[in-house]
């Protein structure tokens, strides 16, 4: 019984991972996501120019 119990929970836990994977479809979702991974560069291109500096 604790094995079918399992297979659920590990099902449910994979519905539920593909569910939040799934992304809107909106236009102003998209341009949020487009905002955030423009931060996110901003940042990355920041911190590798401040460790280059050091080395």
């Amino acid at each position: 019984m604790d094995k079918g119990r399992e297979r659920m929970a590990a099902a449910a836990a994979a519905a539920a991972a593909a569910a939040a994977a799934a992304q809107c479809r909106s236009p102003r979702c998209a341009a949020e996501r487009r905002g955030f991974r423009r931060e996110l560069d901003s940042w990355r291109h920041r911190l590798m120019h401040c460790v280059l500096r050091v080395f």
